[in-house]
């Protein structure tokens, strides 16, 4: 066992995630298959600290895991990520701006099926006729459906 190599105990802990963050990294190709000990324990270099650690920066900026995967392998191909990185981040600004958009319009949506799903059909099995088996019912009923609606990102 060379000295400087790490259990998967200790990675995690270094890294601040689970073991089993760690052995789904190894399955989805985030992380190189480690070495072994002669007990057949685990044996990670002190790179593979460093690499969960950016894994789970690049996650915190909004990347998902395969996009971080294509950064991951530019840089094992020893090819400069950086721009591949731009486009990644430009990607998810998009999305990002599409959700906003998506949220900001969602009050006046929900509003204009608000009746139909209150009313249900027939057989009683809109929303009201779900909702009104509660004893408060009718005032939630009242306060989800009403006309006023707040947007939170326009504060």
């Amino acid at each position: 066992m060379q000295t400087n190599s790490l259990k998967v105990g200790e990675v995690a802990e270094q890294a601040g995630v689970g073991v089993q963050t760690l052995h789904y990294y190894e399955r989805l190709g985030l992380l190189p298959k480690p070495g072994r000990s002669a007990a057949n324990y685990r044996l990670y270099s002190p790179e593979a600290v460093r690499r969960v650690r950016f894994i789970k920066k690049a996650q915190a900026l909004g990347l998902n895991l395969q996009e971080i995967k294509e950064v991951l392998e530019l840089k094992d191909r020893r090819k400069a990520p950086c721009g591949r990185v731009p486009a990644l981040a430009e990607r998810r600004f998009e999305e990002i701006d599409r959700q906003i958009a998506e949220l900001r319009a969602f009050p006046a949506r929900a509003g204009e099926g608000a009746p139909e799903m209150a009313r249900g059909n027939s057989r009683g099995t809109g929303l009201r006729g779900r909702v009104l088996r509660y004893d408060r019912a009718p005032a939630i009923a009242r306060r989800v459906f009403s006309k006023k609606s707040v947007d939170p990102l326009s504060r």
